[in-house]
């Protein structure tokens, strides 16, 4: 049967192709990689596992003239995606740009898709990767981001934490200039400058 199954669901069937020669008697032992043998089963076996992972399946076949033989076959016990590195919350400038950068542990799973949300709201534009990027930023962009991923196969998912992103207005810098003159001899010069940029919230 299949070689990737749900943790809640696995049950792995195994099946004993091994060919005698010679006219001799052969005993086996199936090792499931997981702390269980089974020393009695011939044609076939099943095995579920309580844990997910990779468990690497040992079948040996030993003769009556204490000659052994052994293969190995790989099954994948799926669990629910984790989120392994946490995006990192910030504060933004006006107009930069952002990019919410996770680490995802799939399970086992061999395929995964990604949701982005903001404020608990699905982000259609670019909201579909495991990163996502603010391209320029403005108070609209601002709030509560995390990461949804699910593996459709087990219908499990996981998310990430969540990261707050705060929008920080650019100075408007300006300011103005004065004097005896703007334009004047240098023996004589003698300016003003007076900063008139508007304070900026926060």
């Amino acid at each position: 049967n299949a070689t990737s199954q749900c943790l809640s669901t696995n049950q792995f069937n195994f099946t004993n192709n091994t060919v005698a020669t010679g006219g001799s008697t052969i005993s086996y032992t199936w090792d499931f990689a997981d702390g269980a043998i089974n020393t009695t089963a011939i044609a076939s076996v099943n095995h579920t596992y309580v844990n997910s992972g990779i468990y690497i399946v040992k079948l040996t076949g030993t003769n009556n003239y204490g000659c052994k033989n052994s293969i190995t076959k790989e099954v994948t016990v799926i669990a629910e995606p984790r989120i392994t590195s946490q995006p990192t919350a910030k504060t933004v400038c006006q107009g930069a740009s952002y990019e919410l950068v996770p680490t995802v542990n799939n399970g086992g799973a061999s395929s995964v898709s990604y949701q982005w949300y903001l404020n608990d709201l699905p982000i259609s534009a670019g909201g579909n990767n495991l990163t996502y990027t603010i391209n320029s930023m403005s108070s609209a962009n601002a709030g509560t981001y995390y990461l949804k991923v699910t593996n459709a196969q087990c219908n499990l998912s996981g998310r990430s934490q969540n990261v707050i992103i705060t929008y920080q207005e650019k100075p408007n810098a300006s300011f103005t200039a004065g004097g005896k003159s703007l334009s004047t001899c240098v023996s004589d010069a003698e300016y003003t400058f007076v900063n008139t940029t508007p304070t900026v919230a926060n």
